[in-house]
């Protein structure tokens, strides 16, 4: 029997640096169409559910077809993990008896594709096990430095390579939130996507582009009218 996989999108009205940046226009809709567009096309997604306090990206979610859930304000706060609104939604559509995997498709990737939810989607099923996107910096430990407060650079390791190549250590990679997947069982226990020992799925830089700031509205316009 096929995987059950809900795909869910945290959509919260208030953004500090870019003032309802969920529904403002970008490349011609609203940013956070870009992720449904993306989620409908996959087809690994048994279910795309939005949740959100805020009615009128609820109500822009359900003419769009999907299915929402009613976020609790107190979980749209600025210290609230995505997670969290994600597992509730998941809990309140049925949790594991309803579905098999649960999916993070956080709305602010306008870049992500269907191709990329699916192979993630793919390897967590195969595995039985959770996925996290990640991005390759291109860099070795031995590369990173931290800065004191006069401006000091300093080792974040305490083996101090001074001419070192890139094959002395292995290529650092970080966590980019395109979409992570868990089975729900552990998930729903763990209540987070970073339990245990996680795959990484390698995603493409120019898919990681994540909308946080003015800036980067205006680069991902850029980006997207680029693609079409």
């Amino acid at each position: 029997m096929a995987a059950r996989v809900l795909g869910v999108i945290p959509a919260k009205a208030r953004s500090r640096r870019a003032p309802g940046k969920n529904m403002r226009p970008i490349a011609g809709k609203p940013l956070i169409d870009h992720t449904f567009d993306a989620a409908k096309a996959a087809r690994t997604l048994t279910t795309v559910c939005l949740t959100s306090e805020d009615p009128d990206i609820l109500a822009h979610a359900k003419a769009a077809g999907l299915e929402t859930v009613t976020r609790d304000p107190e979980l749209s706060g600025d210290a609230v993990h995505a997670s969290v609104p994600i597992i509730a939604a998941l809990e309140t559509l049925g949790g594991a008896a309803a579905f098999d995997y649960c999916v993070m498709l956080l709305p602010t990737f306008p870049l992500r594709t269907a191709a990329t939810i699916d192979a993630v989607v793919a390897r967590s099923v195969d595995a039985a096990d959770n996925v996290l996107s990640v991005s390759a910096l291109g860099k070795t430990i031995h590369h990173l430095r931290t800065l004191t407060d006069d401006g000091r650079i300093r080792h974040i390791t305490e083996e101090k390579l001074t001419n070192f190549q890139s094959q002395d250590a292995p290529l650092l990679h970080t966590l980019n939130g395109i979409c992570y997947c868990a089975p729900t069982e552990p998930l729903l226990r763990e209540r987070s996507f970073h339990y245990g020992d996680p795959i990484g799925h390698v995603t493409d830089h120019i898919e990681a582009w994540d909308i946080d700031t003015e800036d980067d509205m205006r680069f991902a316009e850029f980006l997207l009218k680029a693609r079409m």
